[in-house]
């Protein structure tokens, strides 16, 4: 590839990345405009249907949490788990090619650990001895191909559905509850392997009692320029930041930023961001592990942290677009850039339920699915600015969740 193809490339990276943080700016500002956040503290317990209790971060000061959403939860029927199952088992795809054992792999979470008193796993952006090797590995994503989780799907049933008659539709398409939402009331389901998840949630859609049902879609990190220098940060003059900061640097706004967690903290084999060190974060919640610590073990989330609000003005790396906002991390996607929308589901709900005005998701792929779509509308409907970016594969074919109209879509362009 010779000098001018690359540079070619190399703008649109960088167009790409300016749009992104002038969705997020304008999101921001417009948050702020709206003046719907209240001054008193309130804070959710982010487990209350799943735990006796929330351990908060130890090692960050944080600032008073904005006030918490809480409406009525999405009605369910909680049934029990079998003994000795493991959420999100499928979710990655080196879980389904046994890299790692069920006792050693930091994507698998027993349930009977699901909030550990201290962090636990290859969990963060920034470790002290180097990345884990699976932060290196290829990402799976195959253009324009609805990836999907091989022998799961998502059935949400209708409001008041009986257990029996759960029980029955269980059976008659021989499907085993591994996972029950605590958020979107949705259903992770075990299927046959004989069946295709696309024809099983077609089967079941089909049953008078089931909402909608849908495979278990991949969702992958898009990939955005890393560019550690404010001098090469020329989409800021563009979007005449400087002229904006006069009037807001993003102070009061909250952001829920769903994605590979953020690198917020230094314990054991974790380190802290240097440029992170005076950003103000809330708790969050990592989905992928199950547990209140949500740092990065795959470096996109921390990236995407920085430009929404790395902090500004300290002689160090580059400036965040709205450095004065405050960050909610929420981890829904693994050690190799992918998740499955069963976590972001609960992610999206996560978030809109517990006073996040912004919603930040780089990532995406292909397939529509109804209960990504309810998540979205939901978060909508509470008065979130949902931000999505399109992905950088130069295809027509339609990316969710940026399709949904509920959201705002970020692409490059010429």
């Amino acid at each position: 590839m010779n000098k001018v193809n690359k540079n070619k490339i190399q703008l649109k990276r960088y167009l790409f990345f300016s749009l992104i943080l002038a969705a997020i700016f304008l999101a921001v500002v417009f948050s702020l405009a709206k003046n719907v956040v209240s001054s008193t503290p309130a804070w959710l317990d982010p487990w209350a249907f799943a735990s006796p209790s929330f351990i908060p971060w130890t090692s960050t000061p944080l600032v008073t949490p904005l006030p918490a959403y809480s409406p009525t939860p999405v009605p369910h029927v909680q049934s029990p788990l079998p003994a000795g199952s493991w959420l999100y088992s499928l979710f990655s795809p080196e879980a389904s090619l046994s890299r790692w054992s069920a006792a050693t792999s930091p994507l698998l979470s027993p349930l009977s650990s699901l909030l550990p008193a201290e962090p636990t796993g290859l969990d963060t952006a920034q470790f002290r001895y180097g990345p884990p090797a699976a932060a290196q590995a290829l990402n799976y994503y195959i253009p324009g191909q609805p990836n999907y989780v091989a022998g799961q799907v998502l059935v949400t049933f209708r409001p008041g559905t009986p257990m029996a008659e759960i029980a029955r539709v269980y059976a008659t398409h021989q499907c085993r509850e591994i996972y029950a939402s605590p958020y979107a009331g949705f259903k992770l389901l075990a299927i046959p392997s004989y069946v295709p998840a696309p024809e099983m949630a077609r089967q079941l859609s089909l049953e008078p009692s089931v909402l909608y049902a849908s495979p278990n879609f991949y969702r992958y990190a898009h990939l955005i320029p890393n560019d550690p220098y404010y001098t090469y940060q020329w989409h800021l003059p563009r979007l005449n930041c400087s002229y904006a900061w006069d009037l807001s640097t993003g102070i009061g706004a909250l952001v829920a930023l769903l994605d590979s967690g953020v690198a917020y903290q230094t314990a054991g084999v974790y380190a802290l961001a240097p440029d992170l060190a005076g950003t103000l974060f809330v708790p969050g919640y990592d989905f992928v592990n199950l547990d209140a610590y949500p740092n990065d073990d795959y470096g996109h989330g921390t990236h995407m942290a920085g430009c929404i609000a790395q902090t500004t003005n300290n002689l160090l790396g580059v400036a965040g677009v709205a450095f004065n906002a405050t960050i909610m991390p929420v981890k829904v996607m693994n050690n190799l850039g992918s998740t499955a929308i069963s976590a972001e589901v609960d992610g999206i709900y996560f978030a809109a339920n517990n006073g996040a005005k912004i919603i930040n998701m780089s990532l995406g792929g292909p397939g529509t699915s109804a209960t990504e779509h309810a998540a979205v509308t939901y978060a909508y409907n509470a008065g979130v600015t949902i931000i999505c970016s399109a992905g950088n594969a130069g295809s027509s074919i339609p990316e969710y969740p940026a399709s949904y109209p509920e959201c705002i879509s970020v692409s490059a362009i010429r």
